[in-house]
């Protein structure tokens, strides 16, 4: 496994992690906040899974 997808594997971990907080939460202004971490982890992933299929072609 090269970096690139190892980095994408931890990035959905903690989206696992940040989806369950805010499952859990009852504070809207902590569900705001998570989901908006949510959606910048949905990036991140976006962008290492594209980062791991380039790395694939060399």
């Amino acid at each position: 496994m090269d970096k690139a997808e190892e980095a994408l594997k931890k990035a959905r971990e903690v989206a696992e992690l940040v989806n369950g907080m805010i499952d859990r939460s009852t504070d809207l202004d902590m569900q705001r906040l998570l989901k908006q971490v949510e959606a910048d982890l949905m990036d991140v992933q976006h962008k290492l899974s594209l980062a791991a299929r380039l790395s694939r072609k060399g």
